[in-house]
């Protein structure tokens, strides 16, 4: 039978969140700027490997270096922006303009089950506590939102 502990659901949260940031990778740009969304892949791209190496470093940092510490809310919360992110961009833009977009088909079958099960097994085993959670979830989540357009202003700055 198959063991679900925190670190077999912090490979598939780290292999889901891969696979999905490939496709945005590959697919979000070309297609986000024929609907009056202007973003470069180059731009795109280093926001997404930022992400994806904050996603590894705070996975590896919780399940191999020690749980209940400041890098276990941040993972957590990371955990529950990739869960929205399912929802608000992904489902929500494919709905209302009424297309496939980009990252969707990842969100739901990779992300949405993989951040649920990193959230459900660390709310249960105690690598944080709930009540701290439901201060600290939010503020990551308004954080990583807040970054995506920060980050693409560092790209641009850098090449520049």
């Amino acid at each position: 039978m198959l063991k679900l502990d925190l670190k077999f659901c912090a490979f598939l949260f780290v292999a889901a969140i891969t696979m999905h940031n490939i496709e945005e990778a590959l697919f979000l740009p070309s297609w986000a700027n024929p609907i009056g969304i202007e973003i470069s892949s180059s731009e795109f791209n280093f926001a997404v490997v930022v992400l994806t190496v904050l996603a590894y470093l705070s996975t590896y940092l919780v399940v191999w270096c020690g749980r209940r510490g400041g890098w276990a809310y941040f993972y957590t919360g990371y955990a529950l922006a990739m869960f929205l992110n399912v929802f608000f961009p992904h489902l929500l833009t494919s709905i209302l303009v009424q297309e496939y977009a980009p990252g969707t088909g990842t969100a739901i079958l990779l992300v949405l089950p993989a951040s649920s099960l990193v959230l459900y097994k660390s709310i249960k085993i105690g690598v944080v506590d709930r009540a701290k959670f439901y201060i600290t979830g939010p503020i990551v989540v308004l954080g990583m939102a807040v970054s995506v357009p920060l980050l693409f202003a560092l790209w641009r700055a850098l090449i520049s």
